[in-house]
């Protein structure tokens, strides 16, 4: 799937909605995406408020294994905003925030399915040639270990 065509995806929850867009990182040549959380208002989403984060090569994969059940927890850090994501038994809970904010959400399993395709469609752009099955045993090794 070509980054420049593919399908934005948009999950909406009780207080906060979030938009996931497939990009490039110009900086670095690879394929990632852009992460955005915003806060639910009476008359709609107050996308002037959001918060946007754009995955690093190293935080990437991490997203991936994260919706996929392999890694239980993240947090995405940048200049005074932040976004976290944890596993939860129904859902994957999102946060995202700064100083003076902060709103989250769940993404349930229809959206979580639909957020994981689009994932892993973007990421295996990074990896041509590499079979499905190797690239989630790849992502499987982002497991913690249980001391």
């Amino acid at each position: 799937m070509d980054s420049s065509t593919s399908a934005t995806i948009h999950v909406y929850g009780g207080r906060a909605a979030l938009t996931i867009e497939p990009c490039m990182n110009s900086a670095s040549d690879f394929h990632t995406l852009m992460l955005e959380i915003a806060p639910k208002t009476e008359s709609g989403v107050d996308w002037s408020r959001k918060i946007t984060i754009q995955p690093t090569y190293q935080e990437f994969p991490l997203l991936v294994a994260t919706f996929l059940g392999y890694h239980p927890h993240l947090q995405l850090k940048r200049d005074g905003k932040w976004m976290e994501l944890e596993e939860q038994p129904k859902a994957i809970y999102i946060k995202g925030g700064t100083a003076n904010c902060t709103f989250a959400m769940p993404v349930t399993p229809g959206d979580r399915v639909r957020v994981s395709a689009l994932l892993l469609q973007q990421y295996a752009q990074n990896h041509p040639g590499l079979a499905p099955g190797l690239l989630i045993a790849a992502l499987q090794t982002t497991r913690r270990s249980k001391a």
